[in-house]
């Protein structure tokens, strides 16, 4: 009997939730984040989970008196003095708490509607605001409290509980601050730079980079800021004085979404649980593990499991445990996967199709359209291939594709194949079957006009899932009954896996169901996007954004 709620993180590792914000103390990193997680470290270099008692977005971690205190939505405050245990405390609000920092012998944290928490302790927290703003970051120096928030505002105060609007020194929005050689310096969008030595009168600074900036920190006598470009490019830039600034691209920062500094190291911390560290601010090696791109599709066949993703991402395994990338010889994203008839296919942007009898040597299919390709299937000896504005190619090997006849040019998203009958879904509730993959048959069906991006077929039962908690269920592929769930969750993905149907979708939703109708829920442990689940060998794999692979034995 299976184990529910027993998922595995297979990639990245050693966890794959975003981290936001780090933190040095008494000889100890933490990096927190998504999905109340907080990551540990002595060294910088090896990393392990603490249990936090807690499934909210951690978003702000700081050190002083020999505490860690850390920030996040729906009013989290939580504490610990070794970074393994950790306490929740009482902030008197349900607001986002975004950052926090330590001066003056005090804690000040600051947030959603202007919100501003003080404590001397950690423990106990009184509370202010400062009116209509969304407050981003904080940082203290030379005897002020400096936070930013929207509009590029800047705020300061001299004891956390009375402040002054400054004003809005840029009109780029400001995402981060930190202070160090005796100015505060902002970061934001487009590049900007910004520092002062008060709060109160700033200077632009001429950047070296129109890139996004996320993050700024000062450490070993350094300021360091990260960020990405407009394609991505992941971005660092350094400063001595906070005036002259210097730098360019390192790739893996494009995921780095904070920074902390502490024990001659930087940390850099993101998406998909990123952490790479820098004695220098320039040189960054990465001490995590993995593809961090976003996987679109996954298949098991010929004791083989294959996930497809953005820029052309192929990666491998033959447990499920661990995950090796392949080299696909096209940085189109692919979206669609399906091992039968001793190949797999693989499918996605710009009409790409590739093929391999391994897994290991993939050659693309020349096919003369560019319309988006989603999914693959297989059944009476054809390959069925389905895609943007209603198109679907049909082929015996998976070589020589032609295209179908089909009575929609709505987007389709998924296609199955069982009880002698194709059966393709997609946009606007579009529901197609065909016997022979050549001709096809559009359904009505009793749903709202929301997106189906999932089909499959299990005891007697097609069973269709998509947007908004959509459900529908059909004995023949014809006739349909909505069987929506209440809540409107965003499903991606459905299969079969007797005895129960298993579907996977936004935020980390893992839903499971004996009959089709009724659902519960399975803890994922992540609230990174699920878009595709595959069974084989006796156990599930499901796989999303950052490169997301879990694991759950049946």
């Amino acid at each position: 009997m299976r184990t529910k709620n027993e998922w595995h993180w297979r990639n990245p590792l050693p966890q794959g939730n975003t981290l936001r914000s780090a933190a040095y103390g008494d000889g100890i990193f933490t990096a927190v984040g998504q999905f109340g997680t907080v990551m540990i470290s002595r060294d910088g270099r090896n990393w392990s989970p603490s249990i936090t008692q807690t499934v909210s977005y951690l978003t702000g971690a700081a050190f002083g008196a020999h505490l860690f205190v850390v920030v996040g939505s729906e009013g989290t405050i939580i504490t610990s003095a070794n970074g393994e245990t950790w306490e929740g405390r009482n902030s008197q609000t349900s607001s986002w708490i975004n950052a926090v920092a330590f001066g003056e012998n005090k804690f000040v944290a600051v947030g959603q509607g202007g919100i501003v928490l003080i404590s001397s302790d950690g423990k106990t927290w009184s509370s202010t605001s400062i009116g209509p703003y969304w407050l981003s970051a904080i940082a203290y120096g030379n005897g002020t409290f400096t936070a930013v928030g929207s509009s590029s505002t800047v705020f300061t105060s001299t004891d956390g509980l009375e402040w002054v609007n400054q004003g809005s020194p840029t009109s780029s929005q400001l995402s981060s601050i930190a202070f160090g050689a005796g100015l505060f310096a902002a970061v934001g969008s487009n590049g900007t730079i910004v520092t002062s030595p008060d709060g109160k009168d700033w200077t632009n600074r001429e950047s070296p980079t129109g890139a996004a900036l996320e993050a700024v920190v000062f450490g070993q006598d350094l300021f360091v800021a990260i960020g990405h470009g407009t394609n991505k490019p992941g971005v660092v830039i350094t400063s001595a004085d906070g005036i002259n600034w210097a730098g360019g691209p390192w790739s893996e920062l494009q995921y780095g979404l904070g920074l902390g500094a502490g024990n001659g190291l930087f940390i850099a911390v993101g998406k998909g649980g990123i952490i790479l560290t820098s004695s220098d601010g320039e040189g960054w090696s990465l001490r995590t593990s993995g593809d961090y791109h976003d996987l679109r599709g996954v298949t098991y066949g010929n004791s083989i499991f294959a996930a497809v993703g953005n820029e052309g991402t192929i990666l491998t395994s033959s447990d499920g445990v661990t995950w090796r990338g392949r080299p696909a010889g096209t940085g189109y994203q692919l979206l669609g996967i399906q091992y039968a008839a001793g190949i797999l296919v693989a499918v996605g942007e710009q009409g790409t199709i590739l093929t391999s009898r391994d897994g290991s040597e993939w050659t693309q299919q020349e096919i003369q359209l560019t319309n988006t390709l989603f999914a693959v299937t297989y059944g009476q000896g054809i390959f069925a291939v389905v895609g943007q504005k209603g198109l679907i190619l049909i082929s015996s090997d998976g070589i020589e594709w032609k295209i179908a006849d089909t009575p929609t040019q709505n987007s389709l998203f998924a296609v199955t194949f069982e009880d002698g009958l194709f059966v393709a879904v997609g946009d606007f509730a579009t529901i197609l079957t065909s016997r022979d993959g050549l001709q096809w048959t559009i359904q009505i069906n009793p749903a709202r006009v929301n997106s189906i991006q999932g089909v499959c077929y299990g005891q007697e039962l097609f069973v269709a899932i998509g947007d908004l908690g959509l459900v529908l269920n059909s004995t023949d592929g014809e006739n349909w009954t909505d069987a929506s769930l209440s809540v409107p969750l965003n499903l991606k993905s459905v299969i079969y896996i007797k005895p129960e149907f298993l579907a996977v979708g936004q935020d980390g939703t893992i839903l499971n169901s004996y009959d089709g109708f009724h659902w519960t829920h399975e803890y994922s442990g992540t609230q990174n996007a699920l878009w595709t689940v595959t069974y084989g060998n006796g156990t599930a794999i499901a796989c999303g954004d950052y490169g997301s692979i879990l694991q759950s034995p049946w």
